[in-house]
């Protein structure tokens, strides 16, 4: 049973979720795991091109500006996980 009526419901489904997200190099989730909730990721690379950890902010829609999700809050992320990724080499 999916978490919420915004969560991938098959395998396929699941896998086009995460395909997707692997070719932006980012997840932004809206309702998928909370309804009303939100998060913002990017993946940490090592020098392999490793991913090793990830950088993410979530919370409830109420704690973001939600014209910004994809604005302010997604490069703000993206900036950290690439300087972090940076960092490890």
């Amino acid at each position: 049973m999916p978490l919420t009526s915004e969560a991938p419901t098959s395998t396929p489904g699941l896998i086009e979720t995460v395909e997707a997200a692997d070719a932006r190099g980012h997840v932004v989730s809206r309702g998928v795991m909370e309804a009303a909730g939100s998060s913002i990721s990017a993946p940490i690379i090592d020098r392999r091109g490793t991913v090793v950890a990830a950088i993410d902010i979530s919370g409830p829609d109420s704690a973001f500006d939600l014209d910004q999700i994809d604005g302010r809050y997604l490069t703000a992320v993206r900036a950290t996980a690439r300087r972090s990724s940076e960092r490890l080499g």
